[in-house]
């Protein structure tokens, strides 16, 4: 039924629509069953009730009722054998449905056109499963061409039709099915989605003028008396999808309830309140467009949400069967196989590449025909190749370009025109029909020969699938054809004034058939349809071009009514003109449906039409559909945000723009994302404060919100983390100025400064000034020095800034409830973050944090004291509070960020900031160190790591102690969950032990101590572990878990005690060694006292041993000391520990320990003995007799004390043999107190061992004695005196091997008489004996050099080295008389004689008696030669 001008027609039209519509709304089981189906008339015409008892579905079947003609020719064409076919209802209804629909969607009377859209858009709601094609024509061919309409007749059309769009948008699932189904669909012609897309851009971007005045819409543009106000209130308490995500089993806010009997409600994420009949002008259409492009967006986003968690249901799309009823309904159940999103974006690719290449081809044809070759759809340029492709893509290719390229005479065109007619089939079609459908496949061209040419070749395909048509050859049919073509230009045409006749038509068709007449009712039927309906393209691109040339000529002016009657007219005839197409279209698919249905089950497939429908099941492919319109998106958005006022304008673009960056975000588009974000943030206006209104505050919340709506969104915002934080941080600062803080008084007084001062200032801070002294003064803000820019900076005091008042800004409302909640969200929200999100996040936020504190420093140091701003660097510790719980792997990376900004920041000349950061790394540690950490991991390690570095890198001595007591509080406060962080803190105290101040250095060694004292047992552990013994088999050994903490505590503390600042604290230094002595005393018994230290094997190497891992790293620390110390307390200190844990903890060392310690750190104690004159460690010689009087003497004694304390149970002979030798430097020393002190220990160690040694060891001994009276025998007396000594020196007896290995080869020859020191020494030294300790333990020291001090000179004599000899021949001689009880001078026996003859043999007597009878005999001599 059309309407008309008849009020009842169209109450009679709006009713019937009502009545679809409620049949629609409330009855959807009935058309949505697969159990409601129509029979035949005449054999069994009924409705199955089967309805009634299966559950309710919403995706299979629906439509309204269709007579019973349609029922008997849909059933005609399944039917076999006569036998009744049940045809399901929707295929009955379908095409009536949509036929009404087409119809009441271009009406221009607005009551019938609102009654068509509610009725579209239940039946897209509910069965636009079984609407595909009928859908692509009513978009493709009404809804979009209407939209795209611009004049006043259309305004309230497209207002209604915008609306529809709007609520039917808001449903993702038929978003998504409307790209999958049209335009990743090879067989649709229309990319519905794309193409809807893009109009909604096209009116949202479109520039239009302010509503008239007086209007509401005009109150809120234009913001007239404060009316925008309400409308930003009520804009930020709008539901969207982010700031209401949809959870799980709850209804997205997109979806309004649609309920039977009711309209469908508008949806809450729409901000407009108008109606279509409310629309008055093009700044409406727009405001309806962008609410419409806005729901698009959201849907897109909505339906995304399942990609971000799996376990969140999408949005089921209406069609979806329950599974009840799909077990029912399998014939036809739609397609999943093609729902691939690979296999979609490859035919959208095609597509794509399709339209490109169609493009072309209407500029240029060969060209368009080239760019399908390259994109691979055209294989070759064969003409069969060329034409099958052409005809298959016909609808899609300009057919005025298509009708002149098959027209041209080249050969190759001729030849692709031929195969392009062969592909069509004329079997069974009448003349005219035949030409028609020749005729829609391209515009015939306007040149008579290639009408020629295609006549010539319809007539023989004609001929050739008609042989019964009447004809007696092609050339009949030629003649025919062009001869009806030239009837068609004849009837159809404006400018033929006498039409021909019927008559006139068959007298100049005769004889043309073989000299024949044709069938004269045959040309009367071709007459009548011709001037009937004429034959022209359904979509004739020159039609439209035509009417304007009509419409325009002077004639129409002249008899037309007003501009507005002609309008109207137009407007009328186009919509005319789009229902007719799209009936058109709707019949042939009817048609088609007929010829494709056959016998069988699969005729109910074929009817329904459903086989090859998509339905929306996966979020992937919202990516290509984002990808193909974000474009137009972004620039129908910037527009109106940047031009309009209006909050419902506004608050329709950030939705968009949230959107965009949502969708950009959570598919990994880094070019959309950066260019969405960016110019989001561009619409802040933070850089400008003097532009700033109230809608570049909502975009700061909207950039705030998205970020914060959904976890995947912030892992896929990276690197523009820094846009949305360094917003958060400008919007921190606009607050505290807005609300009058204490930092904005400090910024206002920063304007008093000069404006040198200022012009060198580059930061973020606001320059107020005072108008007046008054109590309410009113402070403004150069909106240009908000950021301190340095173009503006630099102008002179002249120039005028623009400024804006701290009311004004509190306008703002920059601290309202609902912005405030959203900064919050921004950083409570980072929990949800994954771990590559979280690290983006932290990154930028510390970008932020650092920018704010060197911006805030330099201020002060240009303009004055500005207080530091650490607003972001709160909001880490805060974030780091809420993340606590991530994996370790996470930790490491978001502290790989974290720890070099603090770092910075303590380590920066902003004490109060380095404080701070101090203090929330205190905190931050505390909370962390809470966690337990297993061994082996090091991440407290790399967590403590600052305190170190900012505390070897600060310059200030608060931040210093800061950095020490922050430490401290640690140790004392979770030393029980450190583990890995005793690195770190031993490093901070032996940091502190270097620097320069007595107080940082102090407290360091508290830290120090306080770990040796009081944490050891948090520090290391004991266990016993197997490992593989020198044997190759496994021993049980005593393992310290945590012993590099013991051996990083020594290291702390040997800085303490040998470190280049030692030197001036005494004091700390032999608190250190103390500390460092009862350390190791400490673990020792634990080792000791540990149940599995005696099954320890003595066959493991050495450097397994537990005792000498622990004892060794401290008695080499003490030996630095000893060796390195120029502080004689301190020396002293350290060598008296040194031998008192060698004495006290001795009798546990094993063999290999003590041969360690004694060959690298007792022994070389005395190296300087060997030579001194080439010793650098002293700068004087005082400095060397000093070391030899003090610590090298004493050090003499405790190596005596050591021998006679452990030999011989575990010091062999090649101890002795090595103290022996040290005694024999000593006593050759040109120093008398040497020689008495090492003859005195010579004695002390004879009066202690006697008893205990065998033969060997007295003979060691003895022959030392020998050694020392031969070469300290003065002979340079004889030389003096220009005489000669002629007396037989005592025999040169070199030290001995182990004398049971030796053989009578390798004993020592006796002493020669008058055998000089040099010859005694170069036999020592020409002949050194092997250490009898081990082959591998050479002889350390022998006696000084000939060319030493004590040398004599053949040229002059040296009368301190005769001196010396004959002091040392007397000590010898009064050492053995002593060790024998008998005093030298008085020959009297000593009450302290020991028994030595018990013990020694009468050889070893011999000896020394020698060494006697010797020294009495050269005295005799030297007394008896009078020379």
């Amino acid at each position: 039924m059309r309407d008309g001008a008849d009020p009842r027609a169209v109450r009679t039209r709006c009713l019937a629509l009502a009545l679809v519509r409620v049949a629609l709304a409330e009855h959807t089981r009935v058309f949505t069953s697969a159990y409601v189906y129509l029979r035949a008339p005449g054999t069994h015409t009924e409705t199955a009730a089967a309805a009634a008892a299966a559950p309710a579905a919403t995706d299979e079947f629906g439509d309204v009722e269709g007579p019973d003609a349609a029922i008997t020719e849909l059933a005609g064409d399944v039917q076999a054998d006569g036998a009744a076919v049940a045809v399901p209802l929707i295929a009955v209804v379908r095409q009536y449905l949509s036929l009404a629909l087409s119809r009441s969607l271009t009406s221009p009377t607005a009551a019938v056109q609102d009654a068509g859209l509610a009725v579209l858009e239940l039946a897209m709601r509910h069965v636009r499963m079984h609407l595909r094609r009928e859908a692509e024509v009513l978009f493709g061919e009404i809804v979009i061409p209407l939209l795209e309409t611009r004049n006043a007749a259309s305004l309230h059309q497209r207002a209604r039709m915008l609306q529809t769009l709007a609520r039917l948008l808001t449903l993702p699932a038929l978003v998504v099915e409307l790209f999958l189904n049209h335009d990743c669909s090879e067989e649709s012609h229309v990319n519905v989605f794309q193409r809807l897309a893009e109009v909604l851009c096209k009116l949202s971007g479109a520039t239009v003028a302010l509503p008239p005045r007086g209007s509401p819409q005009h109150a809120l543009a234009a913001d007239v008396d404060g009316a925008a106000e309400a409308a930003w209130r009520a804009v930020q308490q709008r539901q969207t999808v982010f700031n209401a995500p949809p959870e799980p089993d709850t209804q997205s806010p997109l979806q309004p309830p649609l309920t039977a009997g009711t309209e469908p409600r508008l949806s809450s994420a729409t901000p407009t309140t108008l109606s279509g009949s409310d629309i008055s002008d093009e700044y409406g259409i727009r405001q309806l467009a962008l609410d419409g492009l806005s729901a698009l967006l959201q849907s897109m986003v909505v339906w995304s949400d399942k990609l971000a968690d799996p376990e969140i249901e999408a949005p089921v799309s209406p069609q979806t069967p329950q599974p009840e009823e799909a077990e029912r309904a399998v014939s036809a159940e739609p397609r999943d196989a093609g729902d691939d999103p690979h296999e979609l974006l490859s035919i959208k690719t095609r597509k794509a590449q399709l339209e490109a290449g169609c493009r072309q081809f209407a500029w240029k044809p060969r060209r368009g025909i080239d760019a399908w070759r390259a994109a691979g759809l055209l294989a070759s340029n064969d003409p069969l190749e060329v034409a099958r492709f052409l005809y298959a893509h016909r609808g899609s290719i300009d057919k005025v370009q298509l009708g002149e390229y098959l027209g041209e005479g080249d050969a190759h065109n001729v030849a692709v025109m031929h195969a392009f007619i062969d592909c069509m089939d004329f079997s069974g079609l009448g003349f005219v029909a035949a030409l028609r459908l020749l005729l829609q496949a391209f515009r015939l061209p306007g040149e008579g020969q290639k009408i020629d040419r295609f006549m010539l070749k319809f007539a023989e395909r004609f001929v050739m699938g008609n042989p019964d048509a009447g004809f007696a050859n092609a050339d009949a049919a030629y003649v025919l054809a062009y001869s009806t073509i030239m009837l068609n230009t004849d009837q159809h045409s404006p400018q033929v004034r006498h039409r021909m006749s019927r008559a006139e038509f068959i007298s100049n068709n005769r004889g043309i058939n073989d000299g024949q007449d044709l069938d004269r009712q045959m040309l009367e039927t071709v007459f009548d349809q011709v001037a009937g309906e004429e034959i022209k393209l359904k979509d004739d691109p020159l039609q439209g071009r035509v009417q304007d040339a009509r419409t325009s000529s002077g004639l129409f002016v002249l008899w037309g009514n007003s501009t507005a009657n002609r309008i109207r007219e137009q407007h009328a005839h186009a919509s005319a003109e789009m229902a007719a197409k799209s009936e058109q279209s709707i019949r042939s698919m009817t048609q088609r449906r007929r010829r494709m249905s056959g016998a069988g089950e699969a005729s109910w497939a074929v009817l329904l039409d459903t086989a090859d429908y998509l339905r929306a099941t996966r979020p992937d492919h919202i990516a290509p559909m984002f990808g193909a319109v974000w474009t137009a998106v972004l620039a129908a958005l910037s527009t109106p945000m940047q031009t309009s006022a209006d909050p419902h304008v506004v608050a329709a673009c950030l939705v968009g723009f949230q959107s965009g960056i949502a969708l950009a975000c959570r598919f990994r588009m880094p070019l959309e994302r950066a260019t969405f974000v960016t110019t989001l943030r561009n619409f802040t206006q933070l850089q400008n404060l003097a532009e700033m209104r109230r809608k570049h505050v909502e975009a700061i919340r909207a950039l705030v919100e998205v970020a914060a709506s959904r976890a995947d969104v912030g892992d896929g915002l990276a690197d523009n983390w820094l846009d949305v934080l360094q917003c958060v941080s400008q919007l921190e600062q606009l607050q505290l100025l807005t609300q009058g803080s204490e930092q904005a008084a400090l910024l206002r007084r920063t304007s008093t400064s000069t404006d040198a001062a200022a012009a060198q200032s580059n930061i973020f801070s606001s320059v107020l000034s005072v108008s007046a002294p008054t109590t309410g003064e009113q402070q403004s803000i150069s909106a240009r020095a908000f950021f301190g820019s340095p173009a503006t900076t630099r102008r002179s005091s002249a120039t005028l800034v623009p400024t804006v008042s701290v009311a004004e800004l509190a306008k703002l409302e920059t601290n309202s409830q609902v912005l405030v909640v959203t900064v919050d969200r921004l950083f409570t929200a980072s929990v949800r973050l994954s771990g590559s999100g979280i690290v983006d996040f932290v990154r930028a936020l510390s970008q932020v944090a650092w920018g704010e504190i060197t911006t805030a420093f330099a201020a002060g140091q240009a303009v004055g004291s500005v207080p530091s701003r650490l607003f972001s660097l709160t909001k880490i510790v805060e974030i780091a509070y809420y993340n606590m719980e991530r994996i370790r792997v996470e930790w490491s990376q978001i502290w790989a960020i974290l720890g070099p900004l603090f770092d910075r920041v303590g380590g920066y000349a902003d004490t109060r900031a380095a404080v701070f950061a101090l203090d929330s790394l205190r905190q931050l540690s505390t909370k962390f160190l809470e966690k337990e950490e297993l061994p082996h991991f090091a991440f407290q390690k790399e967590f403590l790591r600052p305190f170190a570095d900012i505390l070897e890198g600060a310059a200030d001595l608060r931040v210093k102690d800061m950095a020490l007591r922050c430490v401290y509080q640690l140790v004392q406060a979770a030393s029980a969950h450190i583990r890995s962080g005793w690195r770190a803190v031993l490093n901070v105290a032996q940091i502190a032990a270097r620097d320069t101040h007595d107080q940082v250095a102090e407290m360091g060694f508290h830290i120090a101590r306080e770990c040796a004292q009081h944490h050891g047992a948090h520090m290391w552990t004991l266990a016993l572990v197997q490992i593989a013994g020198e044997d190759g088999k496994q021993a049980s050994v005593v393992a310290v878990t945590g012993l590099e903490y013991f051996h990083e505590l020594i290291t702390c503390l040997d800085e303490f005690a040998v470190g280049a600042a030692a030197a001036a604290r005494p004091r700390l230094a032999l608190g250190a060694i103390d500390t460092m002595y009862r350390a190791a005393v400490a673990l020792g018994a634990q080792v000791i006292g540990h149940a599995g230290f005696d099954a320890c094997a003595a066959v493991v190497a050495l450097d397994d041993q537990p005792l000498y891992r622990v004892w060794m790293p401290v008695l080499r620390a003490l030996h630095a000391a000893v060796m390195h110390t120029e502080d004689l307390e301190v020396r002293t200190r350290a060598l008296d520990a040194f031998f008192r844990l060698v004495m006290t903890q001795g009798r546990h060392f094993s063999p290999g320990l003590w041969a360690h310690v004694l060959r690298t750190l007792v022994f070389p104690m005395f190296a300087d003995l060997r030579d001194p004159s080439v010793s650098r460690r002293f700068a004087t010689v005082d400095d060397l007799e000093l070391w030899f009087s003090t610590t090298l003497i004493k050090a003499l004694r405790h190596v005596i004390a050591v021998y006679s304390a452990y030999y011989p149970e575990q010091l062999s002979n090649a101890m002795m043999t090595e103290v022996l030798e040290l005694l024999v430097l000593c006593i050759a020393q040109p120093s008398e107190v040497l020689g008495k002190v090492g003859t005195s220990c010579l004695q002390d160690m004879v009066r202690s061992n006697y008893a205990k040694w065998d033969a060997e060891a007295w003979t060691l001994v003895c022959e030392t004695l020998a050694r020392l009276f031969n070469w300290s025998q003065p002979r340079e007396l004889f030389t003096v005196a220009g005489a000669e000594y002629e007396g037989t020196p005592l025999p040169v007896l070199a030290p001995r091997v182990k004398s049971s290995e030796a053989n009578a080869s390798n004993r020592p020859s006796p002493l020669r008489t008058g055998d000089s020191a040099a010859s005694l020494l170069s036999s020592a030294e020409a002949t050194p004996s092997p250490s009898p300790m081990a082959p591998e333990l050479p002889l350390s020291f022998a006696l000084p050099h000939a060319s030493g001090p004590l040398a004599g000179s053949d040229s002059k004599p040296d009368y301190v080295c005769i001196t010396l000899k004959c002091m040392l021949q007397l000590l010898l001689i009064q050492t053995i008389g002593e060790l024998f009880g008998v005093d030298v001078e008085t020959g009297s026996a000593l009450s302290s004689s020991v028994d030595l003859y018990a013990h020694m043999s009468a050889h070893h007597l011999f000896i020394l008696l020698d060494c006697l009878d010797q020294s009495r005999t050269f005295a005799y001599r030297f007394n008896e030669n009078r020379k």
